[in-house]
């Protein structure tokens, strides 16, 4: 039997999402802490399999682009509102914005981050009642 011939090839990706001075989801970024590091690094166990990554150019443009700072993304800007200075407009957007992730996976496991995801279900409530420490912890949570 001849042996079979298999290649790897890992395909990183994101759509460039900026537009004027600010990109417009986090994707980059939240991969770019939890995804693109692991799997290089994965990769020094298995020295002997050849493998291939392929790196888009908007990828790596925006990953530079977060490292120097040229951009941030929206939730990187509410994240670095201090909590106690949060508008109603700002709240608003945070909770728009913050529970978007696959509920059952990232959300529903951690009691806290649970408990504010309930809790946001009544948003005049949580705008008007919220303590501080309420939406620093969403903001922490999300990230």
């Amino acid at each position: 039997m001849l042996p079979l011939k298999v290649v790897f090839l890992w395909h990183q990706h994101q759509p460039d999402y900026r537009m004027d001075d600010v990109f417009l989801m986090p994707w980059t970024r939240l991969h770019g802490i939890k995804d693109y590091f692991d799997l290089p690094e994965i990769l020094y166990e298995f020295p002997n399999i050849k493998q291939t990554v392929n790196m888009v150019p908007s990828l790596s443009k925006q990953l530079y682009e977060y490292y120097t700072e040229k951009y941030k993304d929206r939730i990187q800007i509410l994240t670095q509102i201090n909590a106690e200075l949060l508008s109603v407009n700002e709240k608003n957007e945070i909770l728009n914005t913050f529970f978007r992730c696959q509920v059952e996976n990232m959300i529903l496991p951690y009691y806290r981050f649970k408990e504010l995801y309930e809790k946001s279900f009544d948003r005049e409530r949580a705008i008007n009642e919220w303590k501080s420490q309420d939406w620093l912890d969403l903001q922490v949570w999300y990230n």
